[in-house]
């Protein structure tokens, strides 16, 4: 890649040449073009999209029109990543359709992540992306429905409201309680 890289960058000062941009800003739009047209009306100042595309990028994130866009910067870094590895179309677009949840810097670390990391779901990369370093000291607990006796369900809301605690922070002392007394055994 180093010489095309180079040719890249050649192009990249002959266009800033004729033009009021810097190289880098030019080197920056062309890595972002490089990226799958369908993703293309997710930059912040892009083409509008159709509603089949719109469609296609919801299939990635269900909300993905509620964001602000993905910036030229993070669509760059998305587009070196994709030309750098054998990634998916798919992964590189479901990368972009989920990194418009994000601020810049931290876009930036979940389209790494996500690249590096190709087999991880985009939901694992989230976590990561959000708990950073202190991530291995979480454990995901599944979403468990139960069923309950109506009177065993206002008992459990109403302990809820005495605690003044949602259920999801007195499943989680419970989980740690449980922990601890496996621990200690």
């Amino acid at each position: 890649m180093g010489a095309e890289a180079d040719s890249q960058r050649a192009t990249a000062r002959r266009v800033a040449d004729r033009t009021t941009q810097s190289s880098q800003s030019v080197r920056r739009y062309l890595d972002a073009l490089s990226l799958p047209e369908i993703v293309h009306p997710l930059f912040c100042d892009g083409p509008e999209g159709d509603a089949q595309s719109w469609q296609a990028l919801r299939h990635y994130n269900e909300d993905v029109r509620r964001y602000k866009g993905l910036s030229w910067r993070v669509a760059a870094q998305l587009g070196r990543r994709m030309q750098a590895t054998d990634v998916s179309t798919e992964r590189t677009v479901g990368t972009a359709a989920n990194a418009v949840e994000y601020e810049i810097s931290t876009a930036l670390e979940f389209v790494d992540l996500a690249m590096e990391e190709a087999e991880l779901p985009f939901q694992s990369v989230h976590r990561r992306t959000q708990h950073g370093i202190q991530y291995s000291e979480y454990l995901q607990i599944p979403s468990v429905s139960v069923t309950l006796e109506q009177e065993d369900r206002e008992a459990i809301m109403a302990y809820c409201a005495a605690q003044r605690q949602p259920l999801s922070s007195v499943v989680e002392n419970k989980i740690c309680s449980l922990a601890t007394e496996l621990v200690d055994r």
